[in-house]
């Protein structure tokens, strides 16, 4: 009787958490949601802008009339712009909401708005496909349509709703099984690259559950897949390496690449936040990873990489409570 007693009296204390956590991260969504709610003006003159030009593009390769890089270049640069000018809007926009200054809804949101804030301009939209909104852009449709003059790269221009960023408190649930979030993220970014780039997996037989979120590690291991992908324009090599640490608290990942590396100088600036050497980026990827990494889960991020050689990304990740 007082084992049962004992039982019940914790069942009923892990409910009042999980309802206490539940709760948590409905304000935080709400949060979240208003937000980016307030980011939908700045975002619709984007996609208006964006969708204007793209169309005048598109129109002039249907009549027939030559298409050049410059033309896709004018699209980068829109999108830079517009991308830089969403960032600022939603700094504005944090720094005045109380909820958004804890640390966890402020990595969520940049994450959200970082990953997301291609959509305007053709992005994938949806939830469960945000990992590749980063490839899909007016900028990449004339760039493959410039490699093989092939009219069908030039997709048509798609509605543009918030409502598409939106976040749920399932969205952000703690993480039970590392090795398919990495998987699934690795193939959502190399899906497409299997032909040249190779990838190798070293990971525990057992699933890992680490004490983590779930969307966020997507997010991280989404950001990590594509900055080696863009390392590797001709193709190469990526290895995912994994093991749990000897006092079987924390799991360390390294994924490194052949790619084309970077000085000590531009390694600096990746890291301060703010820079890129892509067209259409702001330079706050890597910076958020190591933001979540060090802040939120209280983990350890280690970046090396050298010019022509490559770079390894290690990520230290604490395992969940038994």
């Amino acid at each position: 009787m007082i084992i049962m007693m004992d039982e019940s009296r914790r069942a009923a204390q892990t409910g009042a958490s999980g309802e206490t956590r539940n709760r948590e991260l409905a304000v935080f969504c709400e949060a979240a949601n208003r937000i980016l709610d307030q980011l939908a003006p700045v975002m619709q003159s984007a996609h208006e802008e964006g969708a204007r030009l793209y169309n005048e593009i598109r129109n002039r390769a249907l009549a027939g009339e030559k298409i050049t890089k410059n033309d896709a270049d004018g699209i980068g640069a829109l999108i830079k712009k517009w991308r830089v000018a969403i960032f600022e809007d939603y700094v504005k926009l944090a720094s005045q909401d109380a909820v958004v200054k804890s640390d966890f809804i402020d990595n969520l949101l940049q994450m959200r708005v970082h990953r997301m804030d291609t959509l305007p301009f053709g992005g994938v939209s949806g939830t469960e496909l945000t990992a590749t909104n980063e490839t899909p852009t007016y900028q990449d449709f004339l760039d493959e349509y410039l490699k093989d003059g092939d009219i069908s790269h030039l997709q048509l221009v798609s509605d543009f709703q918030i409502s598409q960023l939106y976040v749920t408190p399932e969205s952000i649930k703690k993480t039970d099984n590392l090795q398919h979030c990495i998987k699934t993220a690795s193939f959502a970014v190399l899906g497409r690259r299997e032909g040249d780039i190779k990838t190798l997996v070293d990971f525990p037989e057992n699933v890992v559950a680490t004490d983590s979120y779930e969307w966020f590690d997507w997010e991280i291991f989404i950001e990590i897949f594509k900055n080696a992908e863009d390392a590797m324009p001709d193709g190469g090599e990526i290895k995912v390496e994994a093991k749990i640490t000897d006092d079987k608290e924390y799991i360390s990942i390294s994924i490194s690449d052949t790619g084309c590396g970077m000085s000590q100088e531009t390694l600096k600036k990746v890291m301060g936040g703010g820079f890129t050497t892509k067209t259409t980026g702001t330079g706050r990827g890597l910076g958020l990873v190591r933001k979540y990494i060090e802040q939120i889960v209280k983990g350890e991020f280690k970046i090396e990489s050298h010019e022509g050689k490559g770079t390894i990304i290690t990520v230290v990740m604490p395992l969940a409570k038994k």
